[in-house]
């Protein structure tokens, strides 16, 4: 399946495990790129292999993004990686 984000960029705040890695692997499958954002670099590596094991249209980021200055790192990495953003997507579950 693809073509319906075809050039896309999603930023998936979450995006390691549960709605936000099915959304960010939804995303990428139909053509579109994508940034995952969660705490844990392992999980994320995990989901990353999961998602597009090539790595050419996926990007992790691992940080809290319960602040404000994660979400600017995501944003940046989305920017250079990709060319900028075109969905957001904040999954997060704080506890």
């Amino acid at each position: 399946m693809t073509g319906r984000f075809e050039n896309k960029v999603a930023v998936v705040i979450g995006g390691g495990t549960g709605l936000g890695l099915a959304a960010a692997k939804r995303f990428v499958a139909e053509g579109g790129s994508a940034v995952i954002v969660g705490r844990s670099a392992d999980v994320l590596a995990e989901a990353a292999r999961a998602i597009d094991p090539s790595g050419a249209r996926l990007a992790t980021l691992a940080v809290d993004a319960g602040h404000v200055g994660p979400a600017g790192q995501a944003v940046a990495l989305a920017t250079t990686r990709f060319g900028g953003v075109d969905v957001l997507l904040n999954n997060e579950e704080r506890q």
